[in-house]
């Protein structure tokens, strides 16, 4: 499985799906997820996902615009919906593969602003 494959495929089991076992097992235990507030671990991102995301949105749905990847790093640009009437908003996601595995994650993300057509921003 190529890295863009193994992450695609993340993103429909973990954010879509929301199958947190099958998710945690294609993440590294160490996995370092680079928001300020999120702690080292792929327990610690699992939880900060399901519980400050998952629970609020249960709609919450991530579609895969544009992925690039070089060597074991992998960049999505994605749009975010976290309901039917969210405006949505998108993001980078900079993944880095270890061993087959998800090692870290890097993202910015920036609201769909109001007038605007989200299609016109991908």
């Amino acid at each position: 499985m190529t890295n863009q494959q193994l992450i695609t495929e993340f993103y429909e089991i973990f954010y879509n799906e929301k199958n947190i076992i099958k998710a945690k097992e294609m993440m590294k235990e160490n996995f370092i997820n680079h928001h300020p507030h999120v702690p080292a671990g792929a327990d610690s991102t699992i939880y900060a996902i399901t519980n400050y995301v998952f629970n609020a949105n249960p709609d919450f749905r991530v579609y895969i615009k544009k992925i690039i990847s070089e060597g074991d790093f992998v960049w999505i640009y994605c749009f975010i919906k976290h309901n039917k009437n969210d405006k949505g908003s998108m993001a980078v996601d900079i993944w880095r593969i270890e061993d087959g595995k998800l090692a870290e994650l890097w993202d910015v993300v920036q609201q769909i602003p109001d007038g605007i057509n989200a299609t016109s921003m991908f």
